[in-house]
């Protein structure tokens, strides 16, 4: 019925807010307790990931290859097993290499290059003085003052209309009857009060929550960073554990001890898209011999070896692994598999945020506008995406597809956001031709 449709919605939406709620209350204990950890961390974490490469390395080189390649590894098996892997592991190393050495410090004129440049993209005046970044960060202040009790206000408002409705929309009279027939004896008056008060049990407002400053600015306006005491680009973000300001932050990775950001953002995608393809060629060369691991064909090759008078199990029977074999073989299949899952999802939703313009910041920020924009029947577009073609090129640049993803240093070739709804690419010769493009 519609009474139970939208019983149903009120609910989703209340669920949904106390998650991010509990979420955002859970993130903040952990980064308090553990933020400064990552510091001593991130060194261990490193050499873990290093040392599964490794782990994962060796069980192909030294337990399956043999057995994809019986012939030897200079034969056609061997040679095209060895040049899928080899290409796979040249990837991953280099983006994970590269991921964790370039930094996005907030210093340096590599970061002052492309601030300046956006700053003059987006018409703001930066400020170069100690007085004037003073005087900027007052206006700031009094700016997000006035717009967080604005806010405060028109929540307030849409709660108190959502409570006095005398009507319950979308809902016919018969639903209204069979819910007030259903109501508890001792409240049993249909008069309006009664109504109203049925109405504000099945469509409760939600608590009014606190809004980052940065979810008040303009998609292009520039904030203040009260951590690092510098103005804040659009789409830039403290990071508590590096304490630094970086662009187009996308989260803290431990597993490369630095922070995701505009500067090395392809890196980690290029680098958890090649895991990704490289668990799932595990996934199908190791299969064969992890269920063979025991059974028939198992017992069947030990007892072939000793009567071939072989002092240790030999490889009699394809695709099974020998006893001294079989427990790396296990261990490192599992670890594909669990390494398969969890890449595998991070791999699948940075695609979706690379497609549609978001850092991992942004995506949650964006989905509390839309819940809001829903609530004032509106609907709520991301200003940063420009279409998922030019979404792509924004992380990766203007190369083909497979040679974008293929081992580079180089840098981002697109300012931070877009401009006037298109790109526009870093540098002091083509800036100022990109800029007139734009405003076309």
């Amino acid at each position: 019925s519609d009474l139970t449709t939208g019983i149903s919605s009120c609910m989703s939406k209340a669920f949904d807010t106390a998650f991010d709620g509990a979420a955002e209350c859970v993130g903040q204990i952990i980064g308090f307790i553990f933020g400064p950890l990552m510091i001593f961390l991130g060194p261990v974490m490193v050499l873990i990931s290093l040392g599964i490469i490794a782990l994962l390395s060796y069980t192909f080189f030294i337990i399956v290859l043999p057995m994809l390649a019986p012939q030897g590894i200079i034969s056609g098996d061997g040679i095209l097993h060895i040049s899928i892997v080899l290409g796979i592991l040249m990837n991953v190393l280099y983006n994970y290499y590269m991921c964790c050495m370039v930094k996005n410090v907030d210093v340096g004129p590599k970061y002052d290059a492309v601030v300046k440049n956006l700053a003059l993209a987006t018409g703001f005046a930066y400020p170069e003085t100690d007085k004037d970044v003073e005087q900027f960060r007052l206006d700031y202040a009094r700016t997000m003052k006035e717009r967080a009790r604005k806010k405060r206000e028109d929540e307030n408002a849409a709660r108190k209309d959502r409570c006095e409705v005398n009507e319950w929309p979308d809902v016919d009279h018969k639903s209204q009857a069979t819910a007030l027939r259903r109501r508890p004896s001792g409240n049993t008056n249909n008069d309006a009060s009664g109504m109203s008060s049925i109405n504000a049990k099945t469509t409760p407002a939600p608590r009014p929550s606190r809004i980052p400053p940065w979810m008040l600015l303009e998609p292009q306006e520039w904030g203040y960073c009260t951590k690092s005491n510098k103005p804040k680009p659009p789409r830039s973000h403290y990071d508590a554990v590096t304490k630094c300001l970086i662009l187009n932050m996308d989260h803290y990775c431990p597993w490369t001890f630095n922070a995701v950001g505009y500067f090395n953002y392809r890196y980690f995608v290029t680098f958890i898209l090649h895991v990704f393809l490289g668990m799932i060629y595990a996934l199908c060369i190791g299969y064969a011999p992890f269920y063979n691991r025991s059974g028939p064909l198992y017992d069947k090759q030990i007892q072939l070896s000793r009567d071939a008078g072989h002092p240790a199990t030999q490889h009699m029977i394809p695709f099974v692994p020998t006893p001294e074999e079989r427990l790396t073989l296990v261990v490192t299949y599992v670890l594909v598999i669990l390494t398969f899952l969890g890449v595998g999802f991070l791999f699948w939703f940075h695609l979706h945020l690379v497609l549609s313009a978001q850092t991992t910041i942004e995506e949650r920020g964006n989905k509390e506008r839309r819940r809001q924009a829903e609530r004032d029947g509106k609907e709520w577009n991301n200003p940063y995406s420009v279409g998922w073609k030019q979404n792509w090129k924004l992380v990766f640049g203007s190369r083909h597809p497979l040679l974008a993803i293929w081992p580079s240093s180089r840098e981002p070739e697109f300012l931070p956001l877009p401009i006037n709804g298109k790109l526009v690419r870093r540098g002091r010769h083509t800036f100022a031709r990109n800029m007139r493009e734009s405003a076309v």
